[in-house]
């Protein structure tokens, strides 16, 4: 409270911090090393940057169920490539109802055998809403979930440069099944091993 102001944290919750601080002078925790605060300031931008995506992507999922609700009957994800190259240009079903065939093959990656579906869907769409204003609301949609992904891979490559610069490798990455961005956001937060008195308390939290 006394470093961010009584608007950043729960009165309550700050009170019975104090008081047990002060009560019961619980021993300092363990000093992190700056090369590990900064490998856990990326991973924490990280997460944030990933529930942001999350977040535009069920935004993108609300549009889409007023311009052109079928898509959902022929892919799950719309965050693929093809899918938000496909919304960027046709945002609405009307506008993808007058797209031909070598319109929509033209798009990289959307599989061929799914065109003539996409077709046929929008024709038939129950779409309720369309023209520029929703045009647009679409399109600077797209261009939000695209930016974040980008800044997700971005963020990924910094942790995975702050992984490798520590001191002492932990070598968590050698693990199979466990790649270099698994093994920085694992020790991004366990930190050191040695906090934990057994392996149960490590893999439960």
């Amino acid at each position: 409270v006394s470093v961010y102001g009584r608007q950043k944290s729960d009165p309550i919750e700050a009170r019975a911090c104090a008081r047990y601080a002060l009560t019961e002078r619980p021993p300092a925790s363990a000093r992190v090393n700056s090369a590990l605060a900064r490998l856990r300031q990326v991973a924490t931008r990280l997460l944030a940057a990933t529930r942001q995506r999350t977040r535009l992507i069920n935004q993108l999922h609300q549009l889409l169920a007023r311009t052109f609700p079928e898509l959902a009957l022929v892919t799950k994800d719309i965050s693929v490539g093809w899918c938000l190259e496909l919304v960027h240009r046709y945002p609405t079903a009307r506008l993808l109802a007058s797209a031909s065939d070598a319109d929509l093959q033209s798009i990289p990656y959307l599989p061929h055998a799914r065109v003539a579906e996409l077709l046929a869907r929008a024709q038939d769409s129950v779409g309720a809403l369309d023209g520029s204003v929703m045009e647009e609301l679409v399109r600077d949609q797209v261009r939000q979930v695209r930016d974040t992904k980008a800044r997700q891979k971005r963020l990924e490559n910094l942790m995975v440069s702050a992984y490798r610069d520590l001191p002492v490798p932990n070598h968590l990455d050698t693990i199979k099944g466990i790649g270099a961005v698994t093994a920085a956001v694992l020790t991004a937060f366990m930190l050191d091993v040695e906090r934990f008195e057994t392996p149960f308390k490590l893999v439960a939290y």
